[in-house]
């Protein structure tokens, strides 16, 4: 008993115990005026103080064990792959599927996408997310600068970059996520085009010769397109090159009108 005592003496205040307790152990033999509730009470102080530092001493390894595991961690980086900085965002761990689109040096009404917003202040993924959300995708989970462009447009705005100063993009990359529960049939029945075109080009705001413009250009739009009529549609101006569906005219400069989109029903 005495050396399972001296096994747990962890602290210098359990080493004064346990010699109190043998000295006592001593007076009890030896009849110097010790007696048995006096040995019993020293045991007992010995063993609850026991007791109490092996619990310390085992939460204390549990929690050096969580923060070893906590250190060993990965964290989520930026790739910089020589002189092309390559930005993506991180996507959840769930058990979730995504489709991908490469969109090799992309382009706004015609001119290369600015790498910025008008303010300055939005710049990079900002940017290309907001150009997929505009393609009808989730947003944009990569990006890569393309620097010197020259000639660029920004993003929502009429406003250009013209200059070795100018900076747009190399890649973008949309993203969406994949249904696993089909739509119903009457989801197909409506379709929004986004920038309608037709061979490359816009599609002029009018159907012909400047004339039947809106509602008739529309129609025809979706008929093409297989459906029955045009549901709903939004005019943009000062478009840099559109075409005529009646009669396939092209126009060029700030006076060219076209959709922003066409939504076809059927």
């Amino acid at each position: 008993m005495t050396m399972c005592l001296i096994s747990r003496c962890f602290t210098l205040l359990q080493c004064q115990q346990i010699m109190k307790f043998l000295l006592l152990l001593c007076f009890y033999f030896f009849g110097v005026g010790a007696s048995y509730a006096e040995i019993r009470s020293a045991a007992e102080i010995i063993m609850t103080e026991s007791v109490i530092s092996s619990t310390q001493m085992a939460n204390s390894s549990t929690q050096a064990a969580d923060a070893r595991a906590l250190d060993a961690k990965p964290d989520v980086q930026v790739a910089d792959s020589g002189a092309l900085s390559v930005k993506t965002m991180p996507r959840s761990r769930k058990n979730t599927q995504y489709f991908y689109r490469n969109i090799w040096e992309p382009t706004y009404h015609i001119l290369r996408l600015n790498y910025c917003m008008f303010d300055g202040k939005e710049c990079g993924m900002a940017v290309a997310s907001r150009y997929c959300r505009m393609l009808g995708y989730d947003g944009a989970d990569k990006e890569i600068v393309a620097n010197n462009v020259g000639l660029t447009h920004v993003l929502a705005s009429k406003a250009k970059c013209q200059g070795w100063q100018c900076n747009g993009f190399k890649l973008i990359r949309c993203i969406g996520k994949i249904n696993h529960q089909p739509a119903k049939p009457y989801y197909y029945r409506e379709k929004r085009f986004v920038y309608p075109r037709l061979d490359s080009y816009r599609i002029a705001w009018c159907y012909k010769d400047g004339k039947e413009c809106g509602q008739r250009a529309a129609y025809s739009f979706c008929r093409r397109m297989g459906y029955l009529q045009a549901k709903h549609y939004k005019k943009e101006t000062e478009i840099a090159a559109t075409k005529e569906l009646g009669n396939q005219k092209l126009c060029f400069g700030k006076d060219c009108s076209g959709f922003q989109y066409i939504t076809c029903y059927r």
